[in-house]
């Protein structure tokens, strides 16, 4: 998921803004976290409820409703997708897709919502190029992919 707020020199909490959705798009987005985000915003509303009345956290409730008009959006343009109720045998949302050119090791990738996104765990945005590229493709399958001639060796939607 991407990180909601930062730290600057003087300790002050910022957010990071992200771009909002184009009208009518869906945020796709598996079970967990679906369930993250709403977690997140339900915190957030809570802590804001708790500084209401609290002057010298103003600074602290500024960061929180600007991140609260982040995720407010998103939260309703929500769609949940359960990685296990797609085919097994096609790559979708919420696979997770190991690939190997036959020089490295063989990597894996898990296909999920843009808010999702964790690059070390090795998860990427349905929206991203290598997601595309493999979308709808099947073990076997090779794609060529900035360069790099990939076979699909594995689909699977249980992690």
């Amino acid at each position: 998921m991407s990180k909601a707020f930062t730290s600057d020199s003087d300790g002050q909490e910022d957010i990071l803004e992200a771009p909002a959705f184009p009208p009518g798009t869906r945020n796709y987005m598996t079970t967990e976290g679906a369930k993250r985000l709403r977690a997140e915003a339900d915190q957030l509303v809570k802590e804001r409820r708790d500084l209401a009345a609290d002057v010298e956290g103003q600074g602290r409730g500024q960061a929180i409703d600007r991140r609260l008009r982040y995720l407010i959006p998103r939260i309703e343009a929500l769609e949940v997708v359960d990685p296990l109720s797609q085919p097994p045998d096609r790559v979708l949302f919420g696979a997770s897709v190991t690939v190997s050119d036959g020089k490295r090791q063989p990597e894996t990738w898990r296909i999920v919502g843009l808010d999702e996104i964790n690059l070390d765990q090795g998860w990427i945005s349905w929206m991203a190029p290598l997601a595309s590229a493999l979308l709808e493709k099947r073990v076997g399958d090779i794609i060529t992919f900035m360069g790099r001639r990939l076979t699909l060796l594995q689909i699977n939607y249980n992690s």
